[in-house]
């Protein structure tokens, strides 16, 4: 990502991402969440969250990077996508 998530440029290039992945996912939440306190990169991250967990869900997911590090305590130092 080129930009910040809490920049308006940052925003965008997340809102575009997940409108390829989800489309329509982003017109649909607000309308659920009016009245609620959120932040929109809140939003966008729990999107993203949705996302990678539909893909772990039908074994699409990925482990960046294929083979982790692990940190002090043992645990691998990795992300889902």
């Amino acid at each position: 990502m080129a930009h910040g998530k809490r920049r308006p440029a940052g925003r965008a290039e997340r809102e575009a991402l997940v409108e390829t992945a989800l489309p329509g996912a982003l017109a649909a939440l607000p309308m659920q969440l009016v009245g609620r306190d959120y932040a929109a990169d809140d939003l966008l991250d729990a999107v993203a969250c949705l996302r990678t967990a539909a893909r772990i869900a039908v074994g699409e997911a990925e482990c960046l990077p294929a083979d982790p590090e692990r940190d002090a305590r043992g645990l691998t130092m990795e992300v889902m996508v």
